[in-house]
């Protein structure tokens, strides 16, 4: 499915654990997009129609989310080659991205009609 790192999100704030050393996302996203990893990092989105059921993940949170009308998300969304060299890595869930997910899922509370955990009905 479509990935994405929905925004708003704090681009000084330093990546837990990153492989790369003490960065922080505003960094390590710029270092992406400048390499054509993710797409343009001010104006990507993903929208969906009203009425949609839609997956979402991160690490051990995943929910399913009906949407009572059309939504548009600001984010950062990986390129065709982005996704492709990511698929070939493990991926490692953090507290910051826990919380990126967390804090964008608290956003939709006006947008979406239901919300459950994956592997119930809707």
């Amino acid at each position: 499915g479509d990935r994405i790192i929905p925004k708003p999100f704090d681009m000084n704030k330093p990546i837990p654990n990153c492989e790369l050393g003490n960065q922080s996302i505003g960094s390590l996203l710029f270092f992406l997009s400048d390499s054509n990893l993710v797409s343009d990092i001010s104006n990507s989105s993903i929208s969906f129609d009203r009425g949609a059921t839609v997956a979402a993940a991160y690490g051990s949170s995943a929910v399913q989310l009906k949407f009572k009308q059309e939504h548009r998300d600001l984010g950062v969304i990986p390129t065709q080659l982005g996704s492709r060299l990511a698929s070939i890595y493990e991926t490692k869930p953090n507290s910051f991205g826990q919380e990126i997910f967390d804090n964008w899922l608290a956003t939709l509370r006006d947008t979406i009609v239901d919300k459950q955990p994956f592997g119930r009905a809707s």
